[in-house]
């Protein structure tokens, strides 16, 4: 007959046996993440001289991996350092959260951002960093009989493992790393699997208000905001996810959040309805204005979030034809992003590919797009390239030189030159935003940066493209 004694022992053995098997697992996903990481991707080390930062060796560690690094770190040699050693780093961190310092807050800061720069990992280093977190999380503190502080422990690895997938999927999109496989699927997976965590924790677990508060605004609200851009294949899901965020949120009183929510739920919207309602275009440029001027409030001006939120206001500006604005607003975006997160952060990347479209000047010439390049001979000439296609074929494009009474910028920044019955806007900077046939004369609608001026239309002869934008004296 079995005793009581040889219960419990048989049931610390089974619990030792899961914890092996746990640690065994984490080895060897541990090993796939260091043999299979992605270093085309992850900036190598600049010079002979740059050395890992904990373990101050230059040369490769034990599984023949280099130091690397994929932050806002600069220069040659700093900031670099094995993945194998960055791990082992947070492992002892992550631990000392939660056994010593008890502040659980601080578990997964150490996975998340460098420990150098203090900004966060990217690509597919931020991916690396994430899956040894929710690996050792799971096998430290994912066994059965879990305390709540064990339960927090790995829905902190969870919300950080799919943090790193959802902004490898913005950034992705947006440099068009379309060569890049993004673990969409397993992020869905993970998100779901953290709000059965949630559900579980709020019918076992008796909390106070501001517990339960934290649970479902930090963990839930923002699961369903990350289902949302996860789901963007489907826009009803878009939008479901984000409205159940935003309600949690405004049960809680998180205004500002909820805001956000709001405006992405319009942005969603717009989006779907664009094609056949031109006020769409508004409630989206309204949206990500608002967007934009929330992270700046939460996040700070020069925030990887807010610089992102500042992209897709400024991609919303060109799309309406708010060209000057949208480029200089771009600017201000690169140098804020250069000088913070330094010139090869995927942001300052992202900003730069903007800046250059932002940059690009546009015309109509024997009803074809080109490209226009400079003036020449006292500008009676335009020199252009194309046809431009979508997308664009370099190589086929022809270099022009055109009289400018033969070209017409239907979507462009112009300066207003030789007009007799209003020379008072001759000079003034403004974007061509639409053109129409007037008395059997052709004439585009002008815009001017002064707001004081009312738009006008002029005549194609009558405007200079305005390859560069002169200062701007009254920015900020």
């Amino acid at each position: 007959m079995t005793s009581v004694g040889d219960l419990h022992q048989n049931q610390q053995q089974q619990q030792q046996d899961q914890q092996q098997e746990l640690r065994n697992n984490r080895e060897r996903t541990l090993t796939e993440q260091l043999g299979g990481l992605a270093l085309d991707t992850v900036e190598k080390a600049l010079s002979d001289g740059a050395a890992c930062y904990f373990c101050l060796d230059e040369e490769d560690d034990e599984m023949g991996k280099p130091v690397v690094r994929d932050c806002s770190c600069r220069g040659n040699d700093a900031g670099y350092a094995h993945l194998s050693c960055m791990i082992k780093y947070a492992e002892q961190k992550s631990t000392s959260a939660v056994n010593v310092n008890g502040k659980i807050s601080d578990f997964g800061e150490p996975w998340y951002e460098c420990l150098s720069c203090k900004q966060p990992f990217k690509n597919q280093l931020a991916l690396a960093m994430s899956s040894a977190c929710l690996s050792f999380t799971e096998s430290t503190y994912g066994h059965s009989r879990q305390s709540i502080i064990d339960k927090l422990c790995v829905m902190i690895a969870l919300r950080l493992r799919i943090v790193s997938i959802v902004d490898f999927k913005v950034e992705c999109l947006m440099v068009a790393l379309c060569q890049e496989v993004v673990p969409v699927d397993e992020g869905k997976m993970l998100s779901k699997k953290l709000l059965s965590m949630i559900e579980q924790i709020k019918k076992e677990e008796q909390m106070t208000y501001v517990h339960l508060k934290r649970i479902r605004c930090e963990f839930e609200a923002a699961t369903y905001s990350y289902l949302g851009i996860l789901s963007a294949d489907c826009l009803e899901l878009c939008i479901a996810y984000s409205e159940k965020a935003r309600d949690i949120y405004q049960l809680f009183g998180v205004k500002d959040k909820a805001e956000a929510c709001q405006n992405s739920i319009d942005a969603f919207r717009a989006s779907s309805t664009r094609c056949n309602d031109s006020s769409a275009d508004h409630t989206l440029m309204k949206s990500f204005k608002s967007n934009y001027e929330h992270s700046i409030a939460i996040n700070g001006s020069t925030s990887e979030q807010t610089i992102r939120c500042g992209l897709a206001y400024a991609e919303q500006l060109r799309e309406m034809r708010c060209g000057i604005e949208a480029e200089r607003f771009v600017m201000k975006l690169a140098a804020d992003s250069c000088r913070v997160h330094g010139p090869e952060h995927n942001c300052t990347v992202m900003v730069n590919l903007l800046l250059e479209k932002c940059k690009k000047r546009f015309v109509l010439h024997d009803k074809k797009n080109f490209e226009a390049l400079s003036y020449e001979d006292d500008e009676k000439i335009c020199v252009v390239t194309g046809p431009v296609t979508e997308p664009r074929q370099a190589d086929k494009e022809r270099i022009l030189r055109v009289s400018i009474c033969l070209i017409v910028p239907p979507c462009c920044t112009v300066v207003c030159t030789g007009l007799v019955s209003s020379p008072h806007i001759n000079g003034k900077l403004g974007d061509v935003r639409d053109g129409k046939v007037v008395g059997d004369v052709f004439r585009v609608d002008v815009h001017f940066e002064d707001a004081e001026l009312k738009p006008a239309r002029v005549r194609p002869e009558n405007l200079r493209i305005a390859f560069k934008l002169p200062c701007n004296h009254g920015a900020d």
